[in-house]
């Protein structure tokens, strides 16, 4: 009796040393190596390893013991409902476990599998707030620039001539619309992160939207003489928010016309599929690399040439194409066969029979 006493009595000091221990851990790596230690303290293997996998064969705990004498006992370790990696005892005498030493292994398991969700909780709020800092930044230095041309306008159109108090007017309007549409980009954006974007949902033809955002584009690919073809001759029947999926179609098609080559030509395809409705657009511009196609939704990461983003923006238009494409339950991918090779961009959303 005196002997499970103390035993219960090391066990339990040994629970709040692990707890202690792991609580304070300040990484992944060092999560795994208390673990470790620790089951090497209490079991004394004669090999004892950790092993990254995302193998789904694996058991969810240490109960492979209840099996009786073993050579090897893993103990997985999970974090937010995943397989997150193993610790292996590996014996040269096959051995037992009690029921006490599988519940002690239990629950490092899972002490170590809450620190690793703790670290990760701290490592996405502080990744969030660097991209908030970065976002505020940006958007400071591109307001800055539309201010001062309209405050250098309005001087003008205080002073100077009938022909150059024109040419202020329109630089008013430019910049203005400028800073309206870096201001709807920053309130989606805030929008998003509280979850509060909302549509105005009905079934509509997604044809007229198309041709509406081709003939407002197309005078900007004439200043790069840059020819805009569309191939769709039928309705495009889906349900979704006609003001978000025009401005979904008119980001894409500027971003198209603004990276095609100079007398080059993009693209716009549509057709209906047995369930979905694909739209294309293509252009034969600067392309991009293999390596940036990963991020090429991720904000301030266009990957397209040289630039981190496009001219007049603070790289956020393919980042909220991606989001409002996803809330009417599409998919967006973007193609290129690498620099200099042109794009193509591919929407698909859910049609409506």
């Amino acid at each position: 009796m005196a002997n499970s006493a103390n035993r219960q009595i090391s066990y339990l000091r040994l629970i709040l040393e692990s707890i202690h221990k792991l609580s304070n851990a300040e990484s992944v790596e060092r999560v795994y190596g208390i673990a470790l230690d620790e089951v090497q303290e209490i079991f004394r293997p004669n090999r004892a390893f950790v092993a990254l996998s995302e193998s789904k064969n694996l058991v969810p705990n240490a109960h492979i013991a209840r099996r009786g004498w073993v050579d090897d006992l893993v103990i997985p370790i999970q974090a937010g409902g995943k397989l997150m990696g193993k610790v292996i005892l590996q014996f040269e005498k096959a051995r037992s476990f009690s029921e006490d030493e599988i519940a002690l292994l239990d629950l490092i398991a899972a002490q170590a599998g809450f620190a690793i969700e703790r670290i990760h909780e701290r490592k996405s709020s502080s990744e969030a707030q660097r991209r908030k800092d970065e976002l505020v930044a940006m958007a400071v230095h591109e307001l800055r620039s539309p201010l001062t041309a309209i405050v250098g306008a309005a001087f003008i159109l205080r002073k100077g001539r009938d022909d150059q108090r024109i040419r202020a007017l329109e630089v008013i309007d430019r910049n203005a619309q400028a800073q309206v549409n870096l201001i709807e980009d920053l309130l989606h954006v805030c929008q998003s992160d509280a979850g509060q974007v909302k549509l105005q949902i009905r079934t509509l033809d997604l044809a007229p939207i198309l041709a509406k955002v081709i003939e407002e584009i197309r005078p900007i690919a004439a200043l790069n003489n840059t020819v805009l073809n569309a191939t769709f001759n039928h309705a495009l029947m889906v349900r979704g928010d006609e003001q978000r999926l025009w401005q979904v179609f008119w980001n894409l098609l500027a971003n198209s016309v603004r990276f095609a080559s100079p007398n080059g030509e993009v693209r716009i395809t549509a057709e209906n599929g047995a369930a979905v409705i694909k739209v294309c657009i293509h252009d034969n511009g600067v392309g991009i690399a293999e390596k940036d196609l990963p991020y090429i939704f991720e904000p301030f990461r266009q990957g397209r040439g040289q630039q981190l983003k496009p001219p007049g923006g603070i790289g956020l238009g393919l980042a909220i194409v991606k989001d409002l494409v996803a809330l009417h339950k599409g998919t967006i991918a973007a193609e290129s066969d690498g620099p200099a090779k042109g794009a193509c961009f591919t929407v698909t959303l859910p049609s409506v029979s």
